[in-house]
């Protein structure tokens, strides 16, 4: 049997001179770079650096309009509802839109779902089912531009909430739709929002009734004149009630619904257009004014932060680069902290992973003002040129 020699470099292992063979390599380098056709990014017409971004703008070109809706298929890829009501796949370097086949009925967008099988649901004119880009299913329903509330059921299927409907609440899989109206034991004929119980029943929240409903038969409770807005199931399964004017911040209990006030928290003062338990079981409430409450129900603790316009997109863009990157421990200044909740608000709401979070104390000047290069402070480097010690500089911060 021969001896095996390993091959140490290309040189050796073809036997030839080195000039030889530095020839042969620089021809070949040079007939790629002159004598192939072209090479292109994805737009020829865009820079390189047009896709370097951690986030996207309709002022630098590339977010094509507004967005207000989103949701991430199992295929990782994103999709956005944008305000003129268009829908785009965003495949982390492009806004790709998205069009109704000619023969599906096209008009303005309500929504757009991710099932847990993969597919899209898409809500306008008709409730259109998507799976790869390809429509597989489409029906048009009675009052589906009353649309209110969508949810999925365990076993991939979809629950609708419609107003102003004869049968406003409907189960959808990708080949059949049933709507259940008065002849099915549902009293309401306008559904605002809708809640699993878990047992295979809804709570159904109408105007100035909540409704539960199993196997054809319901509950109704009154709940004055107001409409319910949103319904969540804390982790003891109490049930919250959220109305957008009267009761506000509301629990059912002992068969009624009781506005939800302590000594340091007034909940019927709120105007609620949104809730949401985190996997802490700390509630989320969306409030009219553009405020997040944060309420930590069992030892009754409230934080609140302000959302404003101009930062919104911002912390839209933290979250979603955060979850593309695999980010799992968050480490900064409690400077920050305030915009911690309104991140772990989005990436409950968008289904993200959520990291791990550490807020640190400041370093401050003698004017109490924290150290950083926005402020042209003095950076370490510049004391170590200055002969500090790190036992100097330990002990001048307190650390």
């Amino acid at each position: 049997m021969g001896k095996i020699v390993p091959c140490r470099s290309v040189l050796v292992c073809y036997n030839l001179p080195r000039a030889t063979l530095t020839a042969i390599l620089a021809g070949c380098l040079l007939y790629a770079l002159l004598g192939t056709a072209a090479v292109h990014a994805l737009d020829e017409k865009k820079h390189l650096t047009q896709y370097m971004h951690t986030a996207w703008r309709t002022q630098d070109g590339s977010l094509p309009a507004g967005m207000f809706s989103i949701t991430q298929t199992s295929d990782g890829f994103l999709w956005f509802l944008s305000l003129p009501g268009d829908v785009y796949r965003f495949d982390g370097v492009r806004f790709l839109p998205w069009r109704f086949p000619a023969d599906v009925s096209n008009g303005p967008i309500a929504k757009i779902f991710a099932d847990q099988a993969g597919g899209l649901w898409v809500i306008g004119d008709e409730l259109v089912h998507l799976k790869d880009g390809v429509v597989t299913a489409h029906f048009a329903l009675e009052g589906l531009q009353q649309f209110q509330i969508i949810t999925e059921d365990p076993d991939g299927s979809l629950w609708v909430a419609l107003r102003a409907s004869s049968a406003p609440l409907c189960h959808v899989t990708d080949r059949t739709v049933k709507c259940f109206g008065k002849d099915d034991g549902i009293p309401i004929s306008r559904v605002n929002s809708l809640l699993a119980d878990g047992k295979g029943g809804f709570w159904l929240g109408g105007e100035g009734t909540l409704v539960h409903w199993h196997a054809g038969v319901s509950e109704t409770y009154n709940a004055g004149k107001y409409d319910l807005a949103s319904l969540a199931r804390g982790p003891d399964g109490t049930l919250w009630v959220g109305t957008d004017e009267g009761l506000g911040l509301a629990r059912f209990k002992d068969g009624g619904v009781k506005p939800f006030v302590t000594p340091t928290f007034d909940g019927s003062r709120l105007n609620v257009t949104s809730m949401l338990f985190d996997r802490d079981g700390n509630l989320f409430v969306g409030d009219r004014s553009g405020t997040i409450f944060k309420i930590d129900t069992e030892r009754k603790i409230f934080v609140h932060a302000t959302l404003e316009a101009s930062i919104s997109a911002y912390h839209l863009a933290v979250v979603v680069d955060d979850a593309f990157q695999g980010v799992t421990l968050v480490t900064r200044g409690n400077d920050l902290f305030g915009a911690t909740h309104v991140q772990r608000l989005l990436q409950s709401v968008l289904g993200l992973p959520a990291p791990r979070y550490a807020h640190h104390r400041l370093i401050l000047d003698s004017d109490g003002r924290k150290l950083s290069k926005r402020e042209r402070a003095t950076t370490l480097r510049s004391l170590r040129d200055a002969g500090r010690s790190a036992s100097d500089i330990r002990a001048t911060l307190g650390v």
